[in-house]
């Protein structure tokens, strides 16, 4: 009898044991259900947010920042259109100063038109501490980037040769570009006024 006693409670023991053991392994598998879903809900929640801010920071057109360049009047206006492989922004815009207030009115101004929109300043890189005028200063609008460059650090760090040109905006490419056209232009009819001299010649 006892032993019979004994072997039941030994037999409820380990049911007891297993039941538990099965409860606690549930219970695991929900909860480690429970933290995937939470992480794939924060991670689409981070790609949601990483959207927005991107689409936030391109709503300014390359368009609207060459004209407020021009209206500033600051020289040897660049626009370079990156290449989507790059993966870094749409434009890469470089410009001179006309005096070295210029390096700071110049962001200033884009930082200003970034706050109309959004109502804060977006931060200018390369102002220093304020004790000497800074030679390069970058502000980084989100899908354009604006670097203002003193004539002797532009030609130093020749940013230009590291991009390609935009063509519609480069005021260089632009002169370039209708050099060209002039040239051909000029040879089509040197061309066509030999063939017609050479034609009178055996008339």
């Amino acid at each position: 009898m006892s032993n019979l006693l004994n072997g039941v409670t030994k037999n409820l023991s380990n049911w007891r044991i297993a039941s538990r053991s099965l409860h606690i392994s549930q219970s695991l598998k929900i909860v480690k259900s429970s933290c995937l879903s939470n992480r794939r809900n924060f991670d689409a929640e981070k790609m949601e947010m990483k959207s927005a801010i991107r689409t936030r920071e391109s709503v300014f057109s390359i368009e609207k920042v060459v004209d407020l360049l021009k209206q500033e009047a600051v020289l040897d206006l660049c626009v370079i259109k990156v290449p989507p492989e790059r993966r870094y922004v749409e434009y890469f815009v470089i410009c001179s100063p006309r005096n070295d207030s210029q390096l700071i009115s110049v962001p200033a101004a884009l930082s200003a038109m970034y706050k109309d929109v959004f109502g804060e300043r977006k931060y200018v890189e390369g102002l220093g501490d304020g004790t000497k005028p800074p030679e390069w200063t970058v502000i980084d609008l989100g899908n354009i980037v604006v670097h203002t460059m003193n004539e002797n650090v532009r030609e130093l760090y020749n940013l230009e040769n590291l991009w390609l040109f935009g063509p519609k905006f480069d005021q260089q490419n632009m002169d370039f570009t209708e050099q060209i056209k002039e040239n051909v232009f000029n040879e089509i009819n040197e061309e066509k006024q030999k063939r017609q001299d050479d034609w009178a010649f055996f008339q």
